[in-house]
């Protein structure tokens, strides 16, 4: 199960205590509520066509960092581990690894990337982090300053600007290719109710600036309007002959998108271990979320392929379902279909079933053996030994 350092927790609470002038941890925890409820509710139901006005508020900012930032943090991990571990992504060069965050904010994405990346490579990590919020990018720095044990060999520099137009009008201080780019949560602020030709247009741009085994990582919500943008975006970029490494198993056309458009969508469900102080702002919400889990949605991809296992594989886009004698679930196969399977739980002991319900959203399968059913890519795999776990998040 992923977890957030101890260190970041503190830091975020220490730096809203300073800023609060509290010597009280309770009277914090209970002033970063309020902010923390009225961001929730900027983020969700009551946002604007602008809604990124927050950035300039230190105590807005300051509650970002202690609620919504190590969720972010942990998602990147998710996301960096398996294309590391599963789809076996490695640069292959002897310079430092470059990283450009658009709409960086405060940073949680790249921390997360130079957390995790500074423990797979030897060469170091140069972040490239642009964001209009002068707030936000001073504390970003002062992070990265303040726990230089947790990313060694990283360095940041931070860029003020439009991340919509950044690569025409600034100058930075290196080649301008980057062997990752990340938009993280930061699709919805620049294209929120913008035509579909806006996003490509951007995304036409940012990937000339994508190194050849680069990899673009797109982080969002896991809600309807931003899960599909990124479904869509899918289906763009396979035809402009891209390649997709997350979440999909193949370079086809989005199933989930050309079965049910707007009624569902793609998106990931992780557990996780939350931060205590993450946990004790959300005691003091209105409406506490159900913090210990992660939803998002998000999609990878790059000019080249990544290899995969042979065989018959899919990805989980559903929970295991139990009804009557069988357990059910949805994968997104690697031949490009959305199948729906069930496997018969007669005979059956009790650690068998429980092997099946463990599987979640985001784990990947090899299956050996299935037989067709009645219904559209709808089969039954033949027995508990049909199929094998090749990939598994941690839970």
């Amino acid at each position: 199960m992923t977890h957030y350092p101890e260190a970041l927790d503190s830091w975020w609470l220490e730096q809203a205590s300073s800023y609060y002038f509290s010597s009280s941890t309770h009277t914090t925890i209970k002033r970063l509520a309020s902010a923390a409820e009225v961001l929730s509710d900027v983020f969700t139901s009551d946002r604007d066509e602008d809604f990124s006005g927050y950035a300039m508020d230190t105590e807005a900012v300051l509650a970002y960092g202690c609620y919504f930032f190590p969720q972010t943090f942990a998602r990147i991990n998710y996301v960096i581990n398996e294309l590391i571990k599963f789809r076996h992504w490695n640069p292959n060069s002897p310079e430092p690894l470059r990283i450009l965050d658009l709409g960086c904010g405060l940073g949680a994405a790249s921390f997360a990337l130079a957390y995790r990346l500074s423990r797979h490579f030897t060469t170091g990590v140069l972040i490239d982090a642009v964001d209009q919020s002068r707030v936000q990018l001073d504390l970003l720095k002062k992070c990265a300053t303040a726990h230089r044990t947790l990313w060694p060999q990283t360095r940041w520099i931070t860029h003020m600007g439009d991340a919509r137009n950044i690569l025409e009008s600034h100058k930075f201080p290196s080649q301008n290719l980057w062997d990752i780019i990340i938009a993280s949560f930061s699709l919805g602020e620049f294209f929120y109710k913008a035509p579909h030709e806006k996003a490509t247009s951007w995304l036409d741009t940012i990937l000339s600036h994508l190194k050849k085994e680069g990899i673009c990582l797109l982080i969002e919500p896991a809600l309807s309007e931003t899960a599909i943008r990124l479904e869509k975006l899918h289906d763009y970029l396979i035809n402009r002959d891209f390649k997709i490494w997350g979440p999909c198993l193949h370079q086809s056309a989005c199933p989930m998108l050309s079965k049910y458009g707007e009624k569902h969508w793609c998106h990931e469900v992780h557990l996780w271990q939350p931060p205590q102080t993450l946990l004790d702002i959300n005691k003091n919400l209105d409406k506490p979320r159900i913090v210990k889990e992660l939803k998002f949605s998000y999609l990878a991809f790059g000019h080249e392929a990544s290899p995969l296992p042979e065989g018959d594989l899919g990805r989980m886009v559903s929970p295991v379902v139990e009804t009557a004698g069988k357990l059910q679930m949805s994968i997104c196969s690697s031949n490009g279909l959305l199948e729906h399977h069930d496997l018969l739980t007669r005979g059956f002991k009790a650690k068998d079933k429980k092997r099946v319900k463990k599987l979640s959203r985001g784990d990947l399968l090899s299956i050996h053996a299935k037989e067709p059913l009645k219904g559209e890519n709808s089969f039954r795999i033949k027995n508990k030994d049909s199929y094998k776990t090749i990939y598994q998040h941690d839970h």
